[in-house]
């Protein structure tokens, strides 16, 4: 039996693109265009000021956004 996934061949890319990280950070959201770019920032801050020597990825897990939150992560 193969490996299967269930993510998207262009979201399976853009892992691949960046390599390991010592810290991941998953954030789901669903229309949450008024909030998510506070979120983002927030999470980056956290990690730049607590964890400066670690490389950390912030992913978005969006569930079908029909506004604009999936542009703002972006």
């Amino acid at each position: 039996m193969e490996n299967e996934s269930s993510l998207a061949e262009e979201a399976r890319d853009q892992i691949e693109e960046m390599g390991k990280a010592d810290i991941l950070v998953g954030i789901p959201s669903f229309n949450n265009e008024k909030s998510i770019e506070h979120v983002v920032r927030a999470v980056q801050y956290g990690l730049a000021k607590y964890f400066p020597k670690f490389r950390s990825v912030v992913m978005n897990s969006d569930g079908g956004s029909t506004d604009k939150t999936r542009e703002i992560v972006k």
